[in-house]
């Protein structure tokens, strides 16, 4: 079955549309060669975010990591003295994406919402295996947590967020962190995010031959991050929604000390967004 069209926002297929036009698209990631389709991904996201202006206070950082230094980008707010920070990570398919690719998101997010953000530029798949990844987002948590103050934003506020793969590694570092009674979270952005490897599920069965990833391409992503696995969310132990209040309830303890006590997902494909509260 495929009945995508009704479901997909007009905004979506605008940009599709302005896209194609400008000769913007990204070549089928199951067939071209990855150089060609991270190429892709840069330029699309370069023309996207053409004009962006950068923030005031917004730097480049090489931060330890499990598996060596990470390349980050810290955005801080104007006239914004410490801050809450959300520690980010881009979509991509796990194997694709950049930092450059989401200044313009980011520094949209940062000035409308007086957020502070940490873009983190983890290690891609296939050259680097889950939970490679999944540790650096847990490990640039956790340096946050400890060492936010020297970043200029309040370690005592902090949220996770991520798009697509990211939305995935987001959620799967607060479970981590939540498993290691860590209680350092108070907010998750999650946006789009794909957090199971099930492809034959009703959902890709109806929508998984239309518009956006098909069944083929997201079983060619999940190929070299699940290593095997035929099902499951990576990084996470058992499955959870994530629009789920009695999951997200136990990823926050204090809800009264953060700025904000919910965690929003975002789905393109439904044109709707579920926000619910972890308090």
């Amino acid at each position: 079955m495929n009945d995508t069209t009704p479901w997909i926002d007009p905004e979506l297929v605008a940009a599709g549309q302005l896209l194609q036009s400008r000769g913007l698209v990204a070549p089928d990631r199951t067939q071209a060669p990855l150089s060609e389709v991270r190429a892709a991904t840069d330029r699309i996201g370069a023309f996207l975010g053409a004009g962006s202006v950068p923030l005031e206070r917004e730097r480049d950082l090489s931060l330890p990591g499990p598996h060596g230094q990470v390349p980050c980008r810290l955005y801080l707010p104007d006239n914004a003295e410490k801050p809450p920070l959300i520690v980010y990570a881009h979509g991509g398919g796990f194997m694709q994406g950049s930092l450059p690719s989401w200044d313009a998101m980011l520094r949209e997010l940062v000035r409308q919402s007086g957020v502070a953000a940490l873009s983190v530029d983890y290690r891609l798949s296939p050259e680097y295996r889950f939970p490679v990844a999944f540790d650096e987002m847990v490990a640039m948590v956790r340096l946050a947590a400890r060492e936010g103050a020297g970043f200029g934003i309040d370690p005592a506020r902090l949220a996770v967020g991520g798009d697509s793969a990211g939305a995935n590694l987001a959620l799967a570092a607060a479970l981590a962190l939540r498993d290691a009674g860590e209680r350092t979270l108070g907010f998750m952005l999650l946006i789009y995010g794909c957090f199971s490897t099930d492809t034959e599920s009703p959902s890709w069965q109806r929508f998984g031959q239309g518009a956006g990833l098909s069944q083929t391409q997201m079983r060619w992503i999940w190929r070299p991050i699940s290593n095997g696995r035929s099902s499951g969310t990576i990084g996470a132990p058992r499955r959870c929604s994530p629009t789920s209040p009695v999951c997200l309830r136990h990823i926050s303890s204090s809800a009264a000390s953060t700025p904000c006590s919910m965690t929003a997902t975002v789905s393109p494909r439904a044109s709707r967004k579920q926000v619910c509260p972890v308090s």
